[in-house]
């Protein structure tokens, strides 16, 4: 292992395919290796190559990432974007605020203050929760059906668990291996 040099106090880490994302104590977050976007760029699509820390937003508290996605949470609890070939952008149509931000393989999960689920991005296994058939995606986030007083949720590869305020656990996605744990070997798309 080597230390990475010249980084403030780093609170939180998590990966992406190709790029650690670092959030330092005071809120900035830094990225190195292939990005898809630096600040200052015009075009967001072109991939560029960092090979030191570089940061690449403020303003940051909580933050995930998944193969080529990241998702952050501002300091006033906005959240934001970073998919394949973006910046990091605004998610559209969440009114609430939000507490909690999750990534999958090409989706998000966002649990807002109210204890409502919202999901976006690819549905190819059933985890956007939307009851609906699999092979979509949608690039608006939608709110999850039947799912009140949530209080923490988790996304893997293609599936998500959310944990309720009498602690119950909700499971829906992707379920080859049996990780619903709802029994079985087939999806579960709620």
């Amino acid at each position: 292992p080597v230390q990475m040099d010249n980084l403030p106090k780093i609170t939180k880490i998590a990966s992406g395919t190709y790029r650690p994302y670092m959030l330092s104590a005071t809120g900035d977050l830094y990225n190195c290796g292939l990005v898809w976007w630096v600040p200052g760029q015009t075009s967001s699509a072109i991939l560029t190559r960092l090979t030191t820390p570089t940061i690449m937003k403020s303003n940051i508290f909580k933050m995930d990432a998944n193969g080529d996605f990241g998702v952050l949470l501002d300091n006033n609890n906005k959240p934001y974007s970073l998919r394949t070939g973006s910046n990091f952008a605004a998610v559209p149509a969440i009114a609430e605020p939000i507490q909690q931000v999750q990534c999958g393989n090409y989706f998000e999960v966002y649990l807002d203050w109210r204890g409502h689920v919202w999901t976006v991005g690819n549905n190819s296994s059933g985890q956007l929760g939307l009851g609906e058939s699999t092979g979509y995606s949608t690039s608006t986030p939608v709110e999850v059906p039947g799912l009140e007083n949530i209080v923490s949720i988790a996304a893997a590869q293609n599936a998500v668990i959310a944990l309720d305020a009498d602690g119950a656990i909700w499971a829906w996605g992707s379920n080859g291996f049996g990780q619903l744990g709802i029994g079985g070997g087939g999806n579960s798309n709620v």
